[in-house]
């Protein structure tokens, strides 16, 4: 690929992710997300859940790039009226800035690549589209973005320039990251194990910084990083972002928001309320299993099938991907991805510090799984709980004939009469104290596997 084709894929990259996000990308519902009430942007397996433009119901399958209308099948693209056109050289004439190029857009925004006069630089400038779709919930979460990104001052977090207004429509600029994005560089494989945690390591202290300002992302994933000529990542797109403390956020309690492949059980639940900095731990432990496998934690066939596996599901481990993998590597992208936000590090910054510690080949906090610890992951899964009720049912069965067998047999004539009554309690106590407890347990995790997950 030559200089210039990389730097306008990296451009696309840069745009894509920035215009994503110009219009509120959540998901309300009143109850546990199903096929009537999401709606999504679909980006492939990265889609991102967004706001819909009116009461039209879409989702979309994990390998495509448009999102479908569920009760017509209808492919909705950039040719939908709701989503208006941008005419070849039609950039907008902004003070202070000269356009060169559009870098990416969305339902509701736009991101172009202009020139700044006054410093004579190169920057991203994030714009909301005007097409009589933007509402005042739209301008609060952009303006919400821009202040959050001026309150963060981190060399890994890109930084935002200037917040402004033309003609009636709000604008940022923020820095021009030119080298492409993570998720582009996955698409080619897998990191080496040190360069993976050497990564995530990076990453996690610029979050942790984002957490102790009091700001979580809630939407970290590989297109979200971007990578700067020397392969510096920077962290973007914070148009998700809430205030830990709890002020200034814009999703309701029972929204759905972020990207599922990326998303904490919590947030898959659509417990909005209680998504905290533990969310983003669970995202980075995502990323860095991407980094060590080259695949997503969680992929469906659907945004359905993805959301399950994401609440339900243990991961597979990614020693069983990539064997030569270090444990202790391992062991920390497992504790991040823990189902229970208890269970992960108390910190963006522990995980940084393990990850440190991995490459400096010091122990780390979090343990390798053992037998013991992977056969009970292993039992945990929805489908192995079901399957292990079912062989419960079928050996309490299998005892009960087999006893009852063996007393017949004895009552026939292989015992004297007068041990026929021995023999019947010695039925009965084994029927109460092993087919009984086996029958019950079969039927328990058969009709309800989810309450012991």
């Amino acid at each position: 690929m030559s200089t210039h084709e990389f730097d306008h894929a990296a451009q696309r990259d840069l745009g894509a992710n920035l215009a994503a996000d110009a219009g509120s990308r959540r998901l309300e519902s009143n109850g546990p997300p199903t096929s009537s009430n999401l709606t999504v942007l679909s980006h492939g397996p990265d889609s991102t859940v967004r706001q819909p433009y009116a009461q039209r119901t879409e989702t979309s399958t994990a390998d495509t790039s448009k999102s479908f209308d569920l009760r017509s099948t209808r492919v909705l693209d950039d040719s939908d009226p709701k989503v208006p056109p941008l005419l070849p050289g039609a950039f907008p004439s902004i003070t202070g800035y000269d356009v060169l190029d559009v870098l990416g857009r969305g339902g509701m925004g736009v991101v172009y690549k202009a020139r700044q006069r006054g410093l004579n630089r190169v920057v991203a400038l994030k714009m909301i589209l005007a097409d009589g779709q933007t509402g005042s919930q739209t301008l609060a979460r952009f303006r919400a973005e821009a202040e959050v990104l001026a309150r963060l001052q981190h060399p890994n977090i890109v930084h935002i320039y200037e917040i402004g207004q033309e003609g009636g429509l709000a604008y940022f600029s923020l820095e021009y990251v030119e080298g492409g994005n993570l998720a582009r560089r996955l698409a080619a494989g897998p990191l080496p194990a040190r360069t993976a945690a050497e990564l995530v390591e990076t990453l996690a202290r610029a979050i942790h910084a984002a957490h102790q300002a009091g700001i979580v992302h809630r939407d970290l994933k590989p297109s979200n990083v971007l990578l700067s000529s020397a392969r510096i990542p920077k962290i973007a797109d914070f148009g998700l972002a809430k205030n830990a403390n709890g002020n200034g956020d814009q999703t309701h309690s029972e929204a759905l928001f972020g990207t599922p492949s990326y998303m904490a059980p919590e947030q898959a639940a659509g417990r909005a309320k209680q998504t905290g900095p533990p969310a983003d731990i669970h995202a980075l432990g995502a990323i860095l299993y991407e980094a060590l496998t080259g695949r997503p934690v969680f992929r469906g066939a659907t945004l359905l099938d993805t959301l399950e596996q994401v609440q339900f599901h243990q991961p597979v481990t990614p020693a069983r991907l990539q064997p030569h993998l270090p444990r202790n590597l391992e062991a920390i992208c497992l504790k991040c991805l823990e189902k229970d936000p208890r269970q992960r590090y108390v910190s963006a910054e522990a995980l940084a510090e393990d990850l440190r510690k991995f490459q400096a080949g010091e122990p780390v906090g979090a343990r390798p799984a053992n037998s013991i610890a992977r056969a009970w992951l292993w039992c945990r899964r929805p489908n192995r709980i079901r399957e292990a009720g079912v062989l419960a049912i079928f050996l309490a069965i299998f005892f009960f004939v087999y006893e009852l067998l063996g007393f017949l047999g004895l009552a026939l004539g292989r015992l004297p009469a007068a041990r026929h009554g021995e023999a019947e309690w010695y039925l009965v106590g084994n029927i109460l104290l092993v087919c009984a407890p086996m029958l019950f347990i079969g039927l328990g995790t058969v009709a309800a596997p989810r309450l012991i997950t």
